[in-house]
């Protein structure tokens, strides 16, 4: 039963990485303009997540192409295909650098180990890096602190008042952080 949960959680993780990180390309075609990225998704998620995509970007042509299945949408109607390979999709577009400035300069706090572990590869300890800047498995700067449930479990007034204290101070730091960047 806990293989089947870890499964679950890694299908769900691998479907929002999939909403969060797809980064469409602007190609110029005769009838206007498409716009075409590449996913590797870690799971046969493909087709489960069209209606997001469909959703979310309704107003525009795009493709998304994976390993297993390509999704097409031009306006109206839902097709799918084979999948691709990344040569498939165009490398980069006019809008790369602006996009790439961006990404760069998003600080992600993670909040307890377990965003720690899942967005870098980072095994240890909370306490071995909660000082550092980090960088996620994707590249982003991060910071990780506690989790704020952990506040809760502590056994003295003490200990929570001083957790809370460098908890606040690590908020202040990432904040500082986001800022100068």
């Amino acid at each position: 039963m806990l293989r089947v949960r870890r499964l679950a959680k890694d299908v769900a993780r691998d479907e929002h990485k999939m909403h969060a990180y797809v980064r469409f390309r602007e190609v110029a075609e005769g009838d206007g303009p498409r716009f075409i990225a590449w996913f590797e998704p870690q799971h046969h998620i493909t087709l489960s997540v069209a209606d997001f995509f469909v959703k979310r970007f309704a107003g525009m042509r795009w493709s998304i192409v994976t390993p297993e299945a390509s999704l097409h949408w031009d306006g109206d109607r839902l097709s799918t295909a084979e999948g691709g390979q990344r040569s498939d999709v165009p490398a980069d577009d006019a809008r790369d650098a602006d996009w790439r400035a961006y990404y760069e300069s998003t600080l992600i706090v993670a909040l307890g180990v377990t965003a720690l572990q899942s967005l870098s590869s980072h095994k240890g300890s909370l306490t071995s890096v909660r000082d550092e800047t980090l960088k996620t498995r994707e590249g982003q700067p991060m910071r990780a602190t506690i989790h704020p449930s952990m506040l809760l479990r502590l056994p003295s007034e003490d200990d929570k008042e001083a957790e809370f204290a460098r908890f606040v101070a690590d908020l202040k730091k990432a904040k500082k952080l986001a800022l100068a960047a």
